[in-house]
């Protein structure tokens, strides 16, 4: 399918690009009026708008992309479920339940045994009928098909990096620690309550003015320029309201603020940027959001970048 028209060049050059592992068109097929078709094993497939629906779905995109073929399915077994995904409605695929289910033959469903035996009209069984081993053992040469584009920070253009590998003990307020890149700009403790765990800095959080301890990296360590990427490993120990992961301001008019939870939710975090008036927040759990994942353990904050 990769050059079944001229016209699927700009998708195949886009799903290209992206190192996509599965190519799906939705279109209005004039070639032979199929309701769908795709390639098998590989990476394309297209839909009649009127057939994309989830069976259909299932058979090609997740069926025939992954090497399954039609005699994978129930066969000839005289069954109410005598069809699978990918027997469908072809040669006696008939049976009164809908076709939800690859032939794995270690499931049994209505006392039968979901293993595809082939059929009289389209022969033996692929992998003697077993469509969900199949499947398993396809998926990673589908998805080595294209190597995908990965982006992230280049190490060698690191400018700023501050570790906090000390040895445990307590961080009282001053305590400094050095950029291990120039070797001579230092961070600060500010506040009471801090620790080094010997892999971390430990804050205890607290109400502004409460003087409870956080982390000062040295002014204007972004202003200089105009894009940067910034990476953050933390792990929340316990409910703040509206703590921050990070927060860049000079007053109220402009700041980048990150939260590890939204007020005392650890379920939501906010990414909000107030520069010369102009606002954008970003909250997970809303459509257009970027979710920050909370864990019990060291977490990577994958969209903690600008």
């Amino acid at each position: 399918m990769a050059n079944y028209d001229s016209h699927m060049t700009d998708v195949v050059d886009a799903g290209n690009a992206r190192g996509a592992d599965l190519v799906t068109w939705i279109c209005v097929s004039t070639a032979d009026g199929a309701a769908a078709v795709a390639q098998q094993p590989g990476r394309y497939s297209a839909f009649d708008p009127g057939s994309f629906w989830s069976a259909l779905i299932a058979h090609e995109l997740a069926g025939h992309n992954y090497g399954c073929d039609h005699s994978g399915g129930k066969g000839d077994l005289p069954s109410a479920y005598s069809k699978s995904v990918m027997m469908h409605n072809y040669c006696n695929g008939g049976g009164s339940s809908p076709p939800s289910l690859y032939s794995n033959p270690n499931i049994w469903l209505g006392g039968v045994r979901l293993q595809g035996v082939g059929s009289t009209c389209l022969g033996a069984a692929v992998n003697n009928g077993d469509n969900a081993y199949l499947k398993s053992t396809a998926a990673q040469g589908v998805a080595d098909n294209y190597g995908r584009v990965i982006g992230g920070p280049n190490p060698g253009s690191v400018v700023r990096r501050w570790s906090f590998n000390q040895t445990a003990g307590s961080a009282p307020s001053g305590t400094t620690v050095t950029d291990s890149i120039t070797g001579t700009e230092l961070a600060t403790v500010q506040g009471n309550g801090a620790s080094f765990t010997g892999r971390g800095l430990q804050i205890p959080g607290g109400a502004s003015g409460s003087g409870a301890a956080y982390w000062q990296l040295p002014g204007g360590v972004i202003s200089g320029y105009a894009n940067a990427t910034i990476e953050i490993w933390a792990k929340e120990i316990s409910v703040q309201n509206w703590a921050r992961v990070l927060d860049f301001n000079n007053g109220t008019a402009n700041y980048l603020t990150l939260t590890a939870s939204k007020g005392t939710n650890l379920n939501a975090q906010r990414f909000e940027s107030v520069v010369g008036g102009a606002t954008v927040t970003l909250d997970s759990g809303i459509a257009t959001a970027t979710r920050w994942p909370t864990s019990t353990s060291p977490t990577r904050f994958p969209r903690c970048r600008t």
